[in-house]
């Protein structure tokens, strides 16, 4: 049975015209339905069209989703192949996330929407309800997935050193109400852990599957139970862990998240020199949003490089302007 697909189209936009996604969409479903075995049948297609800003993105959530309140996943990929930027990665990514979105329920909230609280305790109580923690865990709205690949580099490493590695990231991963996991073989399998890997892979395919397509509405329902030894791949869903079990490294059962935090740092930066070196060097750079090779589209980046362009055009027409209006003033003085 053909699948119906659904787009939300703006005035104006050629459907048909030669070249067009439209018609190699079309093309492709035609010769798709002259192979053996086909049915006959095209593709459904059923599109919103109106005018821009009216609600047809909304709608057709609407239509798709009808039960379902906002889904939002953010995976921070670490590399255990490189331990000492694991923890800097990590912080300078959570910390990122964290402005944006107290940027964007402020401005939710100052027109007086309740969404922001709503997914922050959608997440509160969906995940944390059973959790002694759920009070100090810091429950962002989104699904955030902390995926720490290339296990298969970091498995041989000291038992020490991995219960670090693993504790730190538990810890992290709980106060920020995350779900973690352990990925290897992603660049092909290490030797003598294929299934392994695949288990791995296809665990974190399944959690993917349920944040995206189902949301927090449900507890995901993975193949593998939780891993927290240190001694394995960890995979730990969001809810399960408690500070308590985590500990400290200096053995306190009570205070702050942020004094835990400034413990597990303080000794993962004895276990791991570097660390600062790293942090220094991402605070100085930054993070660049680059597009593999593979993934690129022209005309999608000609209209991107024409959009920062225009921005960067526009930044140079203020700064005019402000200086323009500087002078000005000086010289009515």
């Amino acid at each position: 049975m053909a699948n119906p697909a659904m787009v939300a189209i703006l005035p104006g936009q050629a459907i048909k015209a030669p070249g067009s996604i439209w018609a190699k969409a079309t093309e492709q479903a035609n010769e798709e339905r002259k192979k053996p075995g086909a049915d006959g049948r095209g593709d459904a297609f059923c599109y919103f069209v109106g005018s821009r800003a009216a609600g047809k993105s909304t709608l057709l959530n609407r239509f798709l989703y009808p039960t379902r309140v906002t889904t939002g996943v953010v995976v921070i990929v670490v590399d255990l192949g490189d331990p000492a930027s694991v923890l800097p990665t990590l912080l300078w990514w959570v910390d990122q996330i964290k402005k944006k979105l107290g940027s964007t329920y402020e401005k939710f909230e100052k027109k007086g929407l309740q969404l922001p609280e709503q997914l922050r305790q959608r997440a509160k109580t969906k995940l944390y309800a059973a959790n002694e923690d759920k009070d100090s865990v810091y429950h962002s709205g989104v699904s955030l997935v902390i995926a720490a690949a290339k296990y298969d580099a970091f498995k041989g490493e000291d038992p020490e050193v991995k219960k670090v590695m693993s504790r730190m990231l538990r810890f992290v991963a709980h106060a920020h109400g995350a779900f973690l996991c352990y990925l290897s073989g992603l660049h092909g399998s290490s030797e003598g852990s294929g299934a392994e890997d695949a288990a791995l892979l296809d665990n974190f395919t399944r959690l993917m599957n349920h944040l995206i397509f189902t949301g927090l509405e449900k507890k995901p329902m993975l193949k593998m139970p939780p891993m927290t030894d240190h001694n394995g791949p960890l995979m730990v869903p969001a809810g399960v862990d408690t500070f308590r079990s985590i500990g400290r490294p200096r053995g306190a059962t009570d205070g702050s998240v942020a004094s835990g935090m400034a413990e597990w740092r303080e000794l993962f930066e004895k276990m791991f020199p570097g660390v600062r070196e790293k942090e220094a060097k991402m605070s100085a750079k930054g993070a660049k949003f680059v597009i593999p090779d593979q993934y690129k589209e022209e005309e999608v980046d000609a209209v991107r490089q024409r959009k920062l362009t225009d921005l960067e055009n526009f930044r140079k027409e203020q700064v005019a302007a402000t200086d323009a209006a500087k002078k000005k003033a000086l010289m009515a003085k």
